[in-house]
């Protein structure tokens, strides 16, 4: 099966489901990463597409591990951005949901609220953004008067009883898309009262893995606050999906494949995959810091691979 086949059978299997976007982006994760070492075990490895998601994940260096970010190599240099925030401020939010995450999805930025199965949701930007739900009910109202569309599900996959979905979309006066998704137990009223009381101000966004050396030319595509992706500015604007190249941690054991060259990052073993453009450092604890992109789109030499993983730190 191939890395497309696998993104598809992913993307079939989870188009019902309610979980937000960075959820189904983590499976997508797992498909790329699955993909990966398929290819490096059969040593005859084409370009994988560097698609790498959001995944929450505890700190890959502590506060005393940290090293001084490097000087830049030939071709790098430090990331022209900063953690990137919502743009707009909530005049109220549900307090049993606890504090907010900030993801960036291509153009679009997203204001998570999450607990257990709880999920409250804004997302703003120029690309319209998915339901996430199949709906059975759709009417009519308006949202700082603008007019917007509501959907609703009394039902859908994960949900408890009484639990239900509530989605409302409009165009701001700008022009952007702007949309709040509710899963569970919050009323049609509830997710209106957040929709409305979005307003003028910034929720600062928080970032675990921080990259210190970066291709020229990047810009941020992807952001959580475990795991980001950068790409070319016109790559950005046009893809909602994480996208380029990619930074992320996960919780699988570290392997090497028969096709990967053994290499060190930081004094961490590690693994480089030439062909398959990937770049693998063991972390200990069954947990791997790694590094994707299309060496097609972005070709790196080995040496800028390892420079700019070195280069990463984890914010406590």
């Amino acid at each position: 099966m191939s890395l497309e086949d696998d993104l598809r059978v992913v993307l079939s299997d989870r188009a019902a489901e309610p979980a937000p976007q960075p959820d189904l982006l983590e499976s997508v994760r797992t498909g790329v990463r699955r993909d990966g070492r398929r290819r490096a075990l059969l040593a005859g490895a084409a370009a994988a597409l560097a698609l790498v998601v959001a995944a929450a994940a505890p700190a890959v260096l502590s506060g005393r591990e940290r090293r001084a970010a490097p000087a830049p190599a030939a071709g790098l240099v430090p990331p022209p951005w900063s953690v990137p925030g919502f743009p707009m401020r909530p005049s109220w939010a549900p307090g049993d949901l606890g504090s907010p995450e900030v993801v960036v999805l291509g153009p679009n930025t997203v204001l998570k609220y999450e607990r257990d199965v709880e999920v409250l949701q804004a997302e703003t930007g120029p690309i319209a953004p998915d339901w996430e739900v199949e709906t059975t009910e759709e009417h009519a109202v308006d949202v700082g008067g603008r007019p917007a569309t509501v959907r609703t599900a009394d039902d859908y996959d994960g949900a408890r009883p009484g639990d239900r979905f509530v989605g409302v979309r409009w165009r701001a006066a700008g022009g952007d898309w702007a949309q709040v998704v509710s899963l569970g137990t919050r009323t049609e009223d509830d997710v209106l009262r957040f929709a409305r009381g979005l307003g003028p101000g910034t929720v600062a966004g928080r970032a675990s893995v921080v990259a210190g050396l970066v291709p020229p030319g990047m810009v941020l595509q992807h952001h959580s606050e475990g795991s980001l992706c950068m790409a070319p500015p016109a790559d950005v604007a046009a893809n909602r999906q994480p996208y380029g190249l990619c930074i992320g941690v996960g919780g699988e054991p570290f392997e090497f494949p028969p096709s990967a060259e053994k290499v060190t990052v930081g004094g961490r073993p590690a693994t480089y995959l030439a062909e398959g453009a990937r770049l693998e450092v063991d972390l200990g604890g069954g947990r791997i810091l790694d590094m994707s992109w299309d060496p097609e789109a972005l070709p790196l030499t080995r040496q800028e691979a390892i420079r700019i993983l070195e280069g990463v730190t984890i914010a406590n």
